[in-house]
């Protein structure tokens, strides 16, 4: 069936041994109480819409497909990041409407540019792979399993980046990772992309960024708010 009720749900869970979960839909640990659930597979690579201690807890495998999209998102952020340095949305859109704006919207090459990457899991090693062939100064910080391609601390990402892609789970600790302060620390104005998850970059540092101009491009495959329709008028802004 596909219109089952959340209490539908719950109601008929105890029956099952197994669940398969895409990205919209929230397993707490009200949900999983009443459960004889042996395992859960996620149809993705995040788990931050599992509650993974519960599961634990009770003994409920967990599994996920880390390196499923790996390689769709490596190629998205890099048309994004393209996009940006060589102004293809903003200059198509201008020639759809009969300007022709060449100086306005030159742009810079990748080549020996610094790009740093947090979080350096499957989805940061398959970006990092695709932008060495630009010839780019690629830095890698991930906490808890550094990078041996391209080691490198926050500190020299402060210091060199000019471009910023995060490649980080959402969990509490990189919830709002992206701060005013954050932003602030960077020597050069950067992009920033985030492919990762919304809530990583709230809205309001990135406008801070943008407005002061330490943000000089902005590509967002995610946002905390993904409900379009829910948003408020701080969200629209």
């Amino acid at each position: 069936r596909t219109d089952l009720s959340l209490d539908e749900f719950v109601t008929i869970l105890p029956s099952y041994e197994g669940l398969v979960v895409r990205s919209k839909f929230k397993i707490t640990a009200e949900i999983l109480k009443d459960t004889t659930l042996t395992f859960i597979a996620r149809a993705g690579a995040g788990l931050d819409l599992l509650d993974v201690d519960t599961c634990l807890s009770r003994g409920i495998a967990v599994f996920s497909a880390n390196e499923g999209n790996s390689d769709a998102v490596a190629e998205h952020v890099i048309g994004q990041l393209l996009s940006l340095a060589h102004k293809l949305h903003t200059s198509d859109t201008e020639v759809r409407h009969g300007l022709w704006e060449r100086e306005g919207n030159r742009g810079f090459e990748l080549k020996g540019k610094t790009i740093g990457i947090i979080g350096y899991g499957n989805m940061g090693k398959a970006v990092a792979s695709r932008l060495s062939s630009f010839g780019m100064h690629i830095l890698a910080y991930d906490k808890y399993a550094p990078s041996a391609d391209y080691p490198a601390t926050m500190e020299q990402i402060f210091e060199q980046a000019d471009i910023l892609s995060l490649h980080v789970p959402l969990t509490s600790e990189t919830r709002g990772l992206i701060s005013a302060e954050l932003i602030d620390s960077f020597k050069k104005s950067i992009i920033l992309i985030n492919s990762s998850r919304g809530p990583i970059a709230p809205l309001e540092p990135l406008l801070h960024g943008l407005r002061t101009g330490r943000i000089k491009g902005l590509a967002l495959d995610v946002l905390p708010n993904e409900k379009l329709s829910t948003w408020s008028p701080v969200e629209k802004e």
